[in-house]
């Protein structure tokens, strides 16, 4: 029956009606398709964003690190700045601790006592003189903090916390002591 057809009507299917049922079927499928776009697209949005705070915190925390590695070597070699300190020093923060949260950089020349060898630091004693219900203290991570923290009295919390805070102020041993002194 397409033979049959005159040109007139093969011209008003391509010019009225094709047109016609294009708008038809985009009004009763635009509903549809505009949120299949938003499903699609929110969720790589989602991820985007996901890796760009990573990204951001990695950033803060590894220029944090080379600050206090330059302070930490400066303040070992009596004023001269160590550009590139073999030894990091003792409060760099873990690349887990805490995705997502923007932390300020502790102060800097801040140190954990050495021994005389090495030239003793006229900072922040260990932890073991101040008699922290955790042995190693000033060495661990806060990882490690927080795993041995559940066994501590509220007392020892409370010294934990007080210590942490005055030191190296770790949000997630900060927000762990908190949740566990309730």
């Amino acid at each position: 029956m397409a033979e049959d057809r005159s040109p007139i009507d093969a011209a008003l299917d391509v010019m009225l009606y094709a047109p016609l049922g294009l708008v038809i079927t985009a009004t009763e499928q635009l509903p549809e398709l505009a949120e299949k776009g938003r499903v699609r697209l929110s969720s790589q949005v989602t991820a985007a964003r996901i890796v760009g705070r990573f990204a951001v915190n990695q950033g803060r925390r590894e220029l944090a690190r080379r600050r206090r590695q330059a302070s930490y070597g400066s303040a070992e070699n009596g004023g001269a700045t160590a550009p590139h300190a073999t030894t990091p020093p003792p409060d760099e923060p873990s690349p887990c601790e805490e995705v997502g949260a923007s932390e300020s950089p502790p102060e800097p020349a801040r140190s954990v006592g050495r021994g005389a060898g090495e030239g003793a630091s006229k900072l922040a004693a260990p932890s073991e003189d101040l008699h922290l219900a955790i042995p190693g203290y000033d060495s661990l991570s806060a990882s490690q903090v927080v795993s041995r923290l559940a066994g501590l009295t509220s007392e020892e919390l409370a010294e934990v916390a007080e210590y942490e805070a005055s030191h190296r102020g770790r949000r997630t041993v900060m927000n762990r002591v908190r949740q566990l002194q309730v």
